[in-house]
């Protein structure tokens, strides 16, 4: 079978860490044994004894009394045969506590990282989809705003104010002011868009705990596609690739061969507006259909560094919302218990997700390169 080097790059790559991984998991995976207190064997008995009660006064003096009767060598030793039974007691339970703090990486352990692997690549999935739905559009509609040239807030608020004219009463001032208000209204929404979207994930999370709750799964995804600036950071790389690739010669060349270029919406050789919004963009017979064809070309390679993005993204919004039974927050949990092997075991699920997913991104590239230079 034939394998590009680069897809070979991968996954050498994947069988070196993932060994290196799976061996710290196997190193960390014995069980550190906790000491369990001593007590003599007649102490044990009567501890073992369900007649009889350290918690009880009754029980406790008789105790120390027959400990003197049948030990009287023991001297100061049975004055103290209480406490040392407590402290006893206490490091039984704190041994126990322990032993179930630190488990081994077994099946259970295993099944429950499944199901929050599980949770993790949903919303990983669903994240990356949307966002690659929303950074095309959003790339595509700043691209055509800027070649239909249409002048921006500042520059219609100063236009609109050469127009003015003395107005001679209420309605026609009521005129004048409206179109000011809509542009007003509109920079303010653009701002505030722009203030979300540039937000830390956390910073929305609180400002809406109160209102809302926050530690959803919907709300996870919500905040992994409009915070963090990912939606604005990669619709800008998609922006820049449609103006480079606007600049080069086939574009004129699809010119002279008749392609319609109007960037004009819903207009004889003009775009459509189903065609922008649409899940598969296409704009036969216009000059954009190759532009937006070479842009996400270029695009599907920086997939890579967006999904490496987005799950550090949900994995930072999990550890600060607090999302319990979550994988970044249980990671978090066994970091704070020594829990190394499955520490590991979670860094390697991680690991796995990033390789495969840049594995199927250059895999995706090749085969869209291929295409594109066969016709």
């Amino acid at each position: 079978m034939n394998i590009h080097p680069k897809i070979k790059d991968h996954l050498v790559n994947l069988a070196i860490v993932s060994l290196l991984l799976i061996g710290a998991i196997v190193f960390f995976s014995a069980a550190k044994q906790t000491p369990q207190p001593s007590v003599p064997q007649p102490l044990r008995e009567i501890l073992e004894d369900p007649q009889f009660d350290l918690s009880n006064p009754l029980h406790r003096a008789f105790l120390k009394d027959s400990w003197q009767f049948f030990y009287p060598d023991s001297g100061s030793e049975a004055g103290s045969i209480i406490e040392h039974l407590e402290n006893y007691q206490a490091g039984q339970l704190l041994a126990k506590a322990e032993a179930a703090r630190k488990k081994k990486l077994s099946f259970s352990a295993l099944g429950s990282l499944t199901v929050m692997f599980f949770k993790f690549i949903s919303a990983y999935l669903l994240v990356l989809a949307i966002s690659y739905y929303g950074v095309q559009t959003l790339g595509l509609l700043r691209f055509i705003r800027w070649r239909q040239d249409r002048p921006g807030s500042w520059q219609r608020i100063i236009l609109l104010r050469k127009g003015l004219q003395r107005p001679k009463s209420l309605p026609a001032l009521w005129q004048q002011t409206l179109p000011f208000l809509e542009v007003l209204g509109k920079s303010g929404a653009k701002l505030f868009g722009y203030a979300v979207l540039f937000s830390p994930a956390y910073v929305i999370a609180y400002a809406l705990k109160t209102g809302i709750k926050t530690d959803t799964f919907p709300f996870l995804v919500l905040l992994g596609v409009l915070s963090n600036g990912l939606l604005i950071l990669y619709s800008q790389k998609f922006y820049t690739f449609l103006r480079d690739e606007h600049r080069k010669g086939y574009v004129e060349t699809a010119i002279v061969k008749n392609l319609a270029q109007s960037y004009q919406f819903d207009q004889q050789n003009g775009i459509p507006w189903r065609s922008v919004f649409a899940w598969k963009k296409s704009f036969p017979g216009h000059v954009l259909e190759h532009i937006f064809m070479s842009a996400q070309i270029q695009y599907i390679s920086t997939l890579k560094e967006q999904a490496a993005f987005i799950i550090t993204s949900i994995a930072i919004i999990e550890m600060a919302l607090n999302i319990q039974g979550y994988l970044s927050y249980t990671l978090l949990q066994n970091l704070l218990y020594d829990q190394y092997d499955l520490v590991f075991a979670i860094l390697l699920g991680l690991f796995w997700l990033v390789k495969f997913t840049e594995i199927a991104a250059d895999q995706l590239y090749l085969h869209f390169a291929k295409r594109y230079e066969n016709p």
